[in-house]
């Protein structure tokens, strides 16, 4: 049978050797091949591939967002960790004020404990003025004795000078609750934007599961390959009207759904469909 025409233009024999039935085709690249085989190259597809995309009979039948629900939870624990940590600090600052050597243990590592140091007297903290003038040369003569002895006056301990540049012990605490703060906000609002990043949708054949903010990941999962689901209702959750699916086997776990049972259903019944399908094309 001699060759078509098509088949003499698709390849061609080297120049100067004739070609006969018994000789092989000559050895070309795809990209240089006619037809089919040549539309391929880089990063291209051919029109037939679009055309299997295009007449699959897959559908979209939901799609979903964990709800901003989840975070009352999260914002109810932070703030109970908060409260913990405000707790110990004035547990803490109590303590330090009515023990004198744990004021000095602090004051020898260079913190303050008070906010004016201990630089204050007995007379000023209980709220009376120093004596002046007259006045405190009639105390001072008062309180010599007939024997010409004097009782010795207690003087007012003065705040070291190394003391007076340390670090407070109030201000310590200010920027432990501060750091506790901006940790549990951070925390909070990483967890948003994973909520806000995260989205569930099914088909009629494949469950798919994106999320990531940074390192985003699509997982798609078969439908007919998906086992039994198990719908949880945490305390909180179910006030709002919220829940989670965790399907057992593959491990997948859907949270903060406005309508749990339904999801599943759709899942498990499409499911059903698509192993009548694949069990079909198989034995056909």
């Amino acid at each position: 049978m001699a060759p078509s025409s098509d088949d003499s233009k698709r390849l061609q024999p080297p120049s100067g050797i004739s070609r006969t039935l018994e000789q092989k085709p000559a050895t070309i690249p795809v990209q240089a091949a006619s037809g089919v085989l040549g539309n391929i190259g880089d990063n291209a597809v051919t029109g037939r591939a679009e055309s299997i995309r295009y007449s699959t009979d897959e559908e979209m039948i939901w799609q979903e967002s964990p709800s901003l629900a989840l975070l009352v939870p999260r914002l109810i624990k932070y703030a109970i960790l908060m409260a913990i940590v405000l707790i110990a600090c004035a547990v803490g600052r109590g303590v330090v004020g009515s023990n004198p050597a744990a004021q000095a243990a602090l004051e020898r590592g260079g913190i303050r404990a008070t906010a004016e140091g201990r630089s204050a007297g007995p007379a000023r903290r209980l709220g009376h003025k120093p004596r002046s003038g007259h006045r405190a040369a009639e105390a001072a003569a008062d309180g010599n004795s007939s024997d010409g002895t004097s009782e010795a006056v207690p003087e007012t301990p003065r705040s070291e000078p190394g003391n007076e540049a340390g670090l407070g012990l109030d201000r310590i605490l200010l920027l432990i609750k501060l750091g506790f703060g901006g940790l549990f906000t951070l925390l909070l609002l990483l967890y948003l934007l994973k909520l806000k990043t995260t989205k569930y949708c099914a088909s009629s054949q494949r469950l798919i599961v994106e999320e990531g903010s940074w390192h985003s990941e699509n997982r798609p999962y078969e439908l007919h390959r998906l086992g039994d689901a198990v719908i949880q209702r945490p305390l909180l959750l179910r006030m709002m009207g919220v829940s989670n699916l965790v399907i057992i086997a593959p491990h997948i776990e859907l949270y903060g759904l406005r309508n749990a049972d339904y999801v599943r259903d759709i899942l498990r019944q499409g499911g059903q469909l698509e192993a009548q399908r694949v069990d079909k094309i198989r034995w056909r």
